[in-house]
């Protein structure tokens, strides 16, 4: 609306190499005025990239759910221009929920990991991230034969 920044949430962000060469000389000096602002707050660092994108008047833009997926319905029933119509469209997966699987802990412990591979009623991002895994630890072992 053209009151405030763009608030980027760190599911997926992406630079081109004079956008980022604009920004690094800036970090610091942003990042420790977001801290201060906010007390330290967890997401100071993402308020921090907001504030460089309007220092450094870098163009911004959306991207559609391929690129930051949500791990639940949304990317299937969101707007045209951002909907994804098929599992096959995901490139990134932004596991944002936790109903399914604690995504601080399922690549971390065995059992969440175990619990996880072996749910049943997945919904079909969080099915096509464990077959994602599953190609990767195929793909593992063949290397390593």
């Amino acid at each position: 609306m053209g009151l405030a920044p763009a608030y980027f949430n760190y599911g997926f962000v992406a630079f081109s190499r004079d956008a980022f060469a604009a920004v690094a000389p800036l970090y610091e000096r942003y990042s420790n005025l977001a801290r201060a602002l906010t007390d330290a707050s967890f997401f100071s660092s993402q308020i921090c990239l907001s504030l460089l994108t309007v220092v450094a008047a870098l163009e911004t833009d959306f991207v559609t759910f391929a690129y930051n997926c949500s791990n639940d319905s949304l990317p299937f029933v969101a707007p045209d221009n951002f909907r994804i119509d098929s599992v096959s469209d995901i490139r990134v997966i932004h596991y944002l929920r936790t109903d399914q699987f604690d995504r601080r802990k399922f690549l971390a412990e065995a059992s969440a990991y175990a619990a996880f591979m072996s749910a049943n009623n997945l919904n079909s991002v969080n099915a096509r991230l464990r077959e994602h895994i599953l190609n990767l630890s195929r793909y593992d072992s063949l290397l390593f034969e």
